[in-house]
């Protein structure tokens, strides 16, 4: 069954409605609700017969027991006869199998050929789903395999492509944006590259400033990150309203970057400020997590110790020095910090204070 991607959240919130309800009656809904609550959920507004044929195709086309029973004011309610039902837990067609099967073959080409730069991270995670699907799941012994949860939130999702083909078209854009704990925001953007981190994806580009001033020619732009799922939305400016911007450039700005040296210099995706440089860092590991760094490296730069023999010790525990070449950002403290008790900054020292006013911040909430 092919699903454009409204239909496919349709059925991601219904899935989730027909369960509750499963579970807990009173939460049982008419088609009207089932309106209302995608609505309130999304910027959709389906139509009574469109959830009429969403529940058909739950019977239908997922083979899936929806219960229809009166409520008190003799009004047809809707939910699962089990908590446990999910179109999650369908099996592929065979024809669905074959799409599946040429869309992975697919990206594995354009992987080899350098086109996205995270999808060899995501192949391995797609290959492993389509062969639990393909393999027909129902067979195996689902409490003998786990894997990680994939949050299905999809409001960004539309945006993944789109951004991928404004930036091989050089668009510039009007982006609608609400920052994290900030207002929305109105901007010109330029995009330039996409970057996944932490199962969330950021777009990298040059954004407008408009408050520019035409002495200030040098500083009218911008570099930023914007997190997909906050952008609200995205228009590709006619050459009307380029035109009429009285102090922006009226073209596509190229990037100057070396996006590969760029993000071999950091952790995630915070980039450094214009003052600042590269840092050489080094930190104590303890021995018992020592192996774990070593073989899952914070970065790219990461020299490890030769020997597992290699040993200092600090407070009288044994450990090792990593030593590492980047900017400092959030993102590499989180990773430090992950490490609880078993880390110690040796340098540089504005990193030790920096770990250290965070761990005395955390120890007063305690």
């Amino acid at each position: 069954m092919a699903l454009n991607m409204s239909a496919f959240r349709r059925h991601k919130i219904l899935n989730r409605l027909f369960r509750e309800a499963a579970a807990n009656p009173a939460l049982r809904k008419t088609k009207h609700q089932l309106i209302s609550t995608i609505a309130s959920e999304t910027e959709m507004n389906p139509s009574l017969s469109t959830i009429e044929h969403d529940i058909t195709a739950f019977k239908n086309d997922y083979d899936l027991e929806i219960s229809r029973k009166k409520n008190s004011e003799g009004k047809i309610t809707y939910a699962y006869t089990s908590p446990y039902t999910s179109i999650y837990d369908n099996n592929l067609s065979e024809e669905e199998a074959k799409t599946a099967r040429m869309a992975i073959d697919r990206m594995t080409m354009y992987a080899s050929q350098g086109m996205f730069h995270d999808i060899h991270s995501a192949l391995p995670s797609l290959r492993k789903a389509f062969f639990m699907s393909s393999q027909k799941l129902s067979r195996l012994n689902k409490d003998a395999i786990y894997f990680e949860d994939v949050s299905m939130d999809v409001s960004w999702y539309e945006l993944l492509p789109q951004l991928y083909s404004h930036i091989q078209n050089k668009c510039v854009l009007k982006i609608l944006y609400k920052p994290y704990g900030g207002v929305i925001q109105e901007f010109d953007f330029h995009p330039h590259v996409l970057k996944q981190y932490n199962r969330r994806w950021f777009c990298f580009g040059l954004k407008h400033i408009h408050d520019f001033k035409p002495e200030r020619e040098n500083e009218f732009v911008g570099s930023v990150n914007l997190a997909l799922d906050r952008i609200k939305k995205i228009e590709i400016l006619t050459e009307k309203e380029l035109n009429d911007r009285v102090h922006h450039r009226k073209e596509y700005i190229e990037s100057t970057k070396d996006w590969d040296e760029y993000f071999d210099s950091i952790v995630g995706v915070t980039g450094p400020s214009e003052d600042s440089n590269e840092e050489e860092i080094e930190i104590w590991v303890s021995k018992k997590r020592a192996n774990y760094v070593k073989t899952k490296p914070i970065h790219c730069s990461q020299i490890s110790p030769k020997s597992n023999e290699d040993f200092i010790d600090i407070n009288d525990e044994e450990g090792c020095i990593f030593k590492y070449s980047l900017y400092l950002n959030r993102e590499f403290e989180s990773k430090l910090l992950e490490l609880g008790a078993d880390c110690t900054v040796l340098k540089p020292e504005s990193l030790r204070k920096s770990i250290l006013e965070q761990l005395k911040k955390q120890i007063e909430r305690y």
